[in-house]
């Protein structure tokens, strides 16, 4: 039975990690010929407002396609990935303890597959946690080497007028 959950598992895992990968793909061929759009932005949109050009392009089906795939296809590919992620963990975690349980006799640490999909959620909000920590610390690091800069900076300015460097002296008279 444990042979069958491992199994199971795998199976899943490869295919959920197929679908993610051509989605992936898919989604940032897409973002890059938006792009590749993007550089010619106000041909596009002074296109878009000539109504001669724009009438041409609603009558156009391929167009539409187009427009639609464009737009569309990243906004739902996104959350299908961050779904589908979801998903391959929850469903291969449980098996893979599943089969823990019937091979090697290893207690599951949760009941269900919703106990797992819970985990997964508090996985990542802890990892995105974890790196707003970082990029706050690195933020502060950053912000005392400038104030640690800023301070030689002055302190040699004002040893440089403590010498009696770098004001004006009359010397005609």
């Amino acid at each position: 039975m444990g042979s069958f959950y491992k199994g199971l598992g795998k199976i899943v895992e490869l295919i959920t990690t197929g679908l993610i990968f051509v989605l992936e793909l898919i989604v940032n061929l897409i973002d890059n010929i938006k792009k590749v759009f993007a550089m010619f932005g106000f041909l596009i949109i002074f296109a878009i407002l000539n109504p001669y050009i724009m009438i041409l392009f609603l009558s156009n089906r391929y167009v539409l396609i187009l427009l639609l795939v464009l737009f569309v296809v990243p906004m739902l590919g996104k959350g299908l990935i961050s779904y589908l992620k979801y998903l391959q963990f929850m469903v291969t975690e449980f098996f893979y303890d599943r089969a823990d349980y019937h091979l090697l006799g290893k207690k599951s640490q949760y009941t269900s597959m919703g106990d797992y999909g819970r985990k997964y959620t508090q996985d990542r909000q802890r990892e995105a946690q974890e790196a707003q920590r970082r990029a706050e610390e690195a933020s502060r690091r950053r912000a005392y080497q400038q104030q640690q800069q800023w301070e030689e900076v002055f302190r040699q300015f004002y040893e440089q007028q403590s010498r009696g460097g770098g004001y004006y002296r009359d010397t005609r008279g």
